[in-house]
């Protein structure tokens, strides 16, 4: 296939050689004609001047004669005896004094040089060619001489038209034969030259359009033992280099292929391990430059790994800028890995994290790998199980020491029940003994009632009792969950929770718990629930806990007054209680985390951020109920919970 690009081929550059050749050999051949054909031209002219010197010769001294008696008639008999011969044109004579005498042809002298021009010795003759009457023409002139002097002049004119074209004739014709001549050789050189050269090389382009198209073992016939031959020869074992090196290739290219895909796979084997990891990995080149950012990475800082590769690490993860410099010599000196525990701020959020930093060495590149696993969680739980471990050991010690309060407080409501029996009653050993002592039963009393006396004794009543319900109640929330469900009047725990708030000493001396006003808005009617009551207290005991906390960050209202709400009522298979609270209420970003574990918004060491979460566990899986809560800023909150009468009594959970 020829290629349209090609501005020339092989057959043309040989056309243009050839023509070429022509053009210079007929260069060369007209470079011969000329000189011969001028040759000839000036053979001719000397034999037109030898006619006309050998016929003024002849009748020169009768011409001579007429011309000196000036006999113009003579002249002109004459000069029409000359002008017989073939060729002459006009015959005019001149005295001396280029006076015309005698003329063929006289309107047409006019043109002519004028004799009297002529200057030189005797016999003097002059020639050139000119245009007569349209004609080539030969002008000859010749001095009439007489006695040593000229007299006049005789002017030939004779026509050359013949002669110049028979001159032209064998010049066109010599043309003709050479052109010829060159023709039949350029087509001969031609048809050799493409049977020999261009049709071979034809088929060498074919073969190498079709090793083009793919068929690479494509051969050429061989059908001379020339250059070209040779040529054709070296192309064919081209060929089958070229098919087998292909070939080659091939099953290097699948087997390229094939391991190129085995490192594809490993390589993404390889980042979705790394990408599926929990734990910030960053590597890093000795310079200090990021070349690994994983997705956990990207999560946690905001930033595509397509943006963070190339980038300084201080500037992408500025957190741990502090520490750059120690990672830089760790891997620089290649230590061991590197580790250790740090605390910063991200996102809005106050974590805790391990650091460690593997050196890597590999074909001269010094590099590393930065992991950083959140802590915070762990740290968080490592605290809360010292913490709940103290509180067993509290707990523990409570039960005990409310064991022990519990004693004397019963002696205590017994006795003053005793005493008021013997001071108030009409018994006869009262009577008896008011006799003895020299006092009536009735003075007795009026004295009492005088100095309060019974209404003390009621107050001491009663305080002993309610302490003993505050043991009892604590008793009760301390005590371990069995996960034993039966009936409970939710009206009465969530009373139980309020009168245990109260006396909670971190709610009433942080938060005033009694100062707050508790409105309770319950249903009688509504049904027990079958539930676990310590836990259900428990959450109770959360709810009421951060509603005080709450209440106490901002003034509520223009009185100031800071209230709980508490609502029970019945709904088809369920109990709903509130509780309500008109604090600051939560921002939307903060309700929709409200229950996830280990979230708060407190600062560090005032919560964990577990009890919402435990509260919701507690109700939704241990419980099969719901719990939401209602809020918007500066509007207060409400949390709402849904507890079924009946539940599916869930095993046993290990998490509480």
């Amino acid at each position: 296939m020829k290629d349209p690009r090609l501005k020339s081929t092989i057959r043309r550059k040989v056309n243009g050689a050839i023509l070429l050749t022509s053009i210079i050999a007929a260069l060369i051949f007209v470079a011969v004609q000329i000189p011969m054909q001028q040759r000839r031209l000036n053979s001719t002219m000397g034999k037109v001047d030898t006619i006309l010197r050998t016929l003024v010769e002849r009748d020169r001294e009768p011409l001579a004669n007429e011309i000196f008696e000036r006999s113009v008639r003579a002249i002109k008999i004459r000069t029409n005896q000359m002008s017989d011969i073939p060729g002459i044109l006009d015959i005019s004579v001149y005295d001396k004094r280029g006076q015309l005498l005698a003329s063929d042809d006289l309107p047409l002298l006019s043109p002519l040089i004028p004799p009297a021009r002529l200057v030189g010795p005797a016999h003097a003759t002059d020639i050139r060619q000119m245009t007569f009457g349209g004609l080539k023409a030969l002008q000859f002139t010749r001095t009439i001489d007489a006695v040593g002097e000229h007299i006049g002049y005789i002017t030939i004119i004779y026509d050359l038209s013949e002669v110049l074209r028979e001159h032209n004739y064998f010049s066109l014709l010599s043309i003709a034969m050479m052109l010829s001549v060159l023709g039949c050789v350029g087509l001969f050189l031609n048809l050799l030259l493409s049977k020999g050269i261009t049709q071979p090389i034809t088929r060498l382009r074919d073969a190498m359009d079709n090793i083009r198209q793919g068929d690479l073992g494509g051969q050429v016939d061989v059908s001379e033992l020339d250059e070209i031959g040779d040529l054709s020869m070296a192309f064919n074992e081209m060929s089958r280099d070229l098919e087998e090196s292909y070939r080659r290739i091939q099953d290097q290219y699948r087997e390229l292929q094939s391991n190129r895909e085995k490192l594809n796979k490993t390589r993404i084997f390889l980042n979705s391990i790394l990408d599926s990891m929990p734990s910030v990995l960053v590597g890093v080149d000795k310079g200090g430059f990021v070349n690994l950012w994983n997705k956990e990475t990207e999560s946690m800082s905001g930033i595509k790994a397509s943006d963070a590769v190339g980038r300084r690490l201080e500037n992408v993860l500025p957190q741990i800028s502090g520490l750059v410099e120690e990672i830089k010599e760790a891997v620089k000196k290649r230590k061991g890995q590197f580790s250790k525990r740090i605390t910063f701020h991200w996102s809005g959020r106050m974590l805790t994290c391990d650091l460690i930093v593997y050196p890597i060495a590999m074909d001269g590149n010094e590099s590393a790998v930065i992991r950083l696993d959140d802590v915070t969680r762990r740290v968080k739980i490592e605290e809360m199980m010292i913490q709940s471990e103290k509180m067993v050991s509290i707990g523990g010690l409570a039960a005990g020491m409310a064991h022990e309060i519990n004693n004397p407080l019963a002696g205590i409501v017994q006795n003053i029940q005793v005493a008021q029996t013997r001071l108030n009653s009409e018994m006869s050993k009262n009577q008896a003994a008011a006799e003895e002592s020299g006092i009536t039963m009735a003075g007795l009393k009026k004295y009492l009632e005088l100095r309060e006396v019974n209404r003390i004794l009621d107050l001491v009543r009663t305080s002993g009792i309610r302490a003993a319900r505050v043991v009892s109640n604590m008793l009760s929330f301390s005590r371990k969950s069995t996960q034993e469900y039966s009936r409970h009047n939710v009206m009465e725990l969530l009373d139980n929770m309020v009168e245990l708030s109260a006396s909670d000493f971190d709610l009433k001396t942080n938060y005033d718990f009694r100062k707050i006003r508790i409105i309770r808005e319950y249903d009688l009617s509504t049904p027990e629930v079958l539930c676990e009551g310590n836990l259900i207290q428990q959450v109770f005991f959360n709810l009421l806990k951060n509603a005080a906390q709450a209440l106490c960050e901002t003034d509520v209202d223009d009185a100031g007054i800071k209230e709980i709400i508490l609502r029970v009522r019945p709904e088809p298979g369920f109990a709903r209680i509130e509780v309500q609270d008109n604090g600051p209420g939560m921002h939307e970003d903060i309700r929709k985390r409200i229950f996830e574990p280990f979230y708060t918004t407190k600062p560090p060491g005032a919560g964990t951020g577990l009890g919402l979460s435990v509260s919701y566990f507690i109700i939704t899986d241990n419980h099969g109920g719901t719990m939401h809560v209602d809020t918007s800023l500066g509007q207060g909150a409400r949390f709402v919970i849904r507890l079924p009468y009946e539940p599916i009594q869930p095993e046993p959970s290990e998490n509480l």
